[in-house]
């Protein structure tokens, strides 16, 4: 939790007192409207997209980051499937476009929770509160794919 409180508090204060390329950068065409929806994307000087913002599939909002080579690096919305629905949650990418971190809301208690993933995409760490109690849970994937907890509550 200390990790996740610093890593917020950093982001959010490098982007409360910086100045950013989001912040520099102007949108190419204020509002978009596509088959009803509306949406911006801001361009960097190089005139290459930097960030969209607009509605997803459900109607709720979406920010995508962008890299100077044009690859998703966050991703920040809700979930659409039924079971996950209106959850948030905030993505982090590599340079090759895969989910690598998440920081989500899980199961119908809506509990934090952060998850690493390795290349292929599996859950390797999963760190969270569990529940209605809100147990916190740290669980992790051998190198034979089995799930292992590393706190047993009693």
């Amino acid at each position: 939790m200390i990790f996740l409180t610093g890593f917020i508090g950093g982001i959010s204060g490098s982007l409360i007192f910086q100045p950013s390329a989001l912040y520099a950068a102007s949108p190419q065409s204020p509002k978009k409207q596509e088959k009803g929806r509306y949406y911006s994307e801001y361009y960097n000087t190089a005139d290459k997209r930097i960030a969209y913002l607009g509605q997803g599939q459900i109607g709720q909002g979406g920010i995508f980051l962008f890299s100077n080579s044009g690859k998703v690096t966050v991703q920040a919305s809700s979930y659409v499937k039924p079971v996950e629905q209106g959850q948030s949650f905030i993505g982090l990418y590599d340079r090759d476009e895969l989910l690598r971190l998440l920081f989500r809301l899980y199961s119908s208690q809506d509990s934090p929770t952060i998850v690493l993933k390795d290349k292929s995409g599996q859950d390797r760490l999963i760190i969270g509160l569990e529940g209605a109690g809100e147990h916190p849970y740290i669980k992790y994937m051998d190198s034979s794919g089995i799930m292992h907890d590393l706190i047993v509550q009693n």
